[in-house]
């Protein structure tokens, strides 16, 4: 498809395109490789997918937490400071959300519809 061209060293499961390196999972370039040489592609996927490591990781038991009624007093004492309670802002509240370019209104969405321009008000 493309020109590109990247360098895959089976000896240390890394490509040079870094989707091997970063997901555990061989990329389409170290796949190909692998078949060419006749390798078994399981043995290249991370370890963290194999089965005997997510059952491995359940095997343990799990306590769960008692009751609140249960628990013991704590060794500090609790108070609340009122001189650190933040005063609430007249208005909606700021977003904390960074913007992307799909933020950016399309220019056909910008576009001001015109009174008789739309199909829907057309009378034959």
């Amino acid at each position: 498809r493309g020109q590109r061209s990247q360098v895959v060293t089976l000896s240390v499961n890394e490509c040079s395109c870094g989707k091997w390196t970063n997901l555990g999972i061989p990329c389409s370039h170290a796949i190909c490789t692998a078949k060419w040489f006749g390798l078994d592609l399981t043995q290249l996927v991370g370890s963290w997918y194999l089965m005997s490591e997510y059952v491995s990781t359940y095997e343990g038991r799990f306590r769960p937490l008692a009751d609140v009624e249960y628990w013991d007093p704590p060794a500090f004492e609790l108070y609340h400071n009122s001189s650190r309670r933040e005063r609430r802002r007249r208005g909606r509240d700021r977003t904390s959300r960074i913007a992307n370019e799909m933020d950016q209104p399309s220019t056909r969405a910008r576009q001001r519809i015109h009174r008789g321009s739309s199909s829907q008000q057309r009378r034959p």
